[in-house]
This record gives C-alpha cells, structure tokens and sequence, in this order.
C-alpha cells in the first residue's frame, strides 16, 4: 500500500471514529490538552523538566485534566494522540516516580 492510501485510511478511519464518539466522551474531549510529548517535544519522559522545569505547571495540569476524563475518553484520547516509544505506558503509570515507588498521598504527608 502506498503513502497515499494509507494516509487516506487514515482519515477515514479518524473520521467513523468521530462520527461514533459517545456525545459524551466528544464533550469531554473538546478541551483537550496536547500529551506531554507534544506540549514539550524536548523534555524527556523522566526528565527533572516535568518536575522544577518548563514543564512543571502544565504536567500537574494535564495529570489533573486526565484524571478527571472518564474511561471511555481517556481510550479515545490514547487513539487520537498513539504514544511514541519512549513514552509508551504513560498513562498507567502516572501516580509512579522514577524508581517505582508509589509517591505519598496528602494524608501521607500530613504524618496521620
């Protein structure tokens, strides 16, 4: 299949997808926000950027934002913007530090 045909599926299949899309789920993602990758396309996925750099304020935003989806937007969401390979499992692992250690809660830190 040349690049053509596949970038003309491509649009058709974006496009049933659209048409299908739960009124709900579309009015969920009508505010969506770029993945990391694409906001910052120079911050590595684990980089100390996303913590005290450039990215800092609009990671907590964006985690907030997806947290907030439902299920069914957060899979479509996923279909709209495919993970590259550096940042595949992003989603599943977002409440998770570097070191795979679960990062306290607030209650956690209050020390009750």
């Amino acid at each position: 299949m040349r690049y053509g045909e596949l970038f003309s599926q491509s649009r058709r299949n974006a496009t049933v997808r659209a048409l299908s899309m739960n009124p709900k789920t579309e009015k969920e993602l009508s505010d969506a926000r770029l993945p990391l990758w694409l906001a910052f396309p120079d911050i590595p996925r684990y980089s100390i950027g996303w913590r005290m750099g450039a990215g800092d304020g609009y990671s907590w935003d964006f985690y907030q934002w997806w947290q907030a989806l439902s299920p069914a937007a957060q899979q479509e969401y996923q279909q709209r913007y495919p993970e590259p390979v550096g940042w595949r499992g992003w989603s599943a692992d977002e409440d998770w530090d570097e070191d795979g250690e679960e990062e306290p809660s607030k209650d956690d830190l209050a020390g009750d």
